[in-house]
């Protein structure tokens, strides 16, 4: 559970980030995805030391990504910045958080920069089957095993019910 969580996505927010949210010292997740928000992200959300995910995809949030963000890049399990009009540089801190996203700014990193722009980390690996995956292909070819071989036994056993029986007439009897 977290202490202190404001998820706010999707609710055609629009404004600027407020300050104060900067202030609120045990938040552990702020996520204001696929808003209308404006304005440039608030430095002092570098002040929040427990902060663990960042999540501001999907805004028109301009300038440049805080400095301040760097002293909290410990704590950041998931900063995700993507589909924004961000511009310039990229604290260095911030690409050693485990699962980050900079794509859709004009920000440097990429193709033509020493750091790709999202991170290809996906919470164990992105390269390690899928367990769910496995057993849902499993369980589906199992699950068709199944149902052709029901389908041949009735298939099987209405043929036996169409043999012809053959009657006899026994005189005298």
């Amino acid at each position: 559970m977290c202490s202190l969580c404001s998820t706010l996505q999707g609710n055609g927010i629009t404004g600027e980030i407020p300050k104060e949210l900067g202030y609120l010292s045990n938040l552990t997740t702020l996520d204001l995805e696929n808003n209308r928000l404006t304005g440039e992200i608030p430095s002092n959300l570098g002040n929040l030391k427990k902060l663990q995910f960042l999540i501001l995809n999907q805004n028109n949030l301009t300038g440049t990504i805080p400095k301040s963000l760097s002293s909290i890049h410990q704590s950041l399990i998931n900063l995700q910045l993507a589909s924004n009009d961000l511009s310039g540089q990229i604290p260095e801190d911030l690409f050693q958080v485990p699962k980050y996203n900079f794509t859709g700014n004009r920000l440097n990193c990429g193709r033509n920069f020493q750091h790709l722009c999202a991170s290809d980390n996906d919470s164990g690996g992105s390269h390690k089957p899928k367990i769910g995956l496995i057993v849902g292909i499993v369980g589906g070819l199992i699950g068709l095993l199944l149902f052709a071989t029901v389908l041949c036994f009735l298939w099987k056993s209405s043929r036996r019910g169409y043999k012809r029986e053959v009657y006899v007439d026994v005189a005298g009897l």
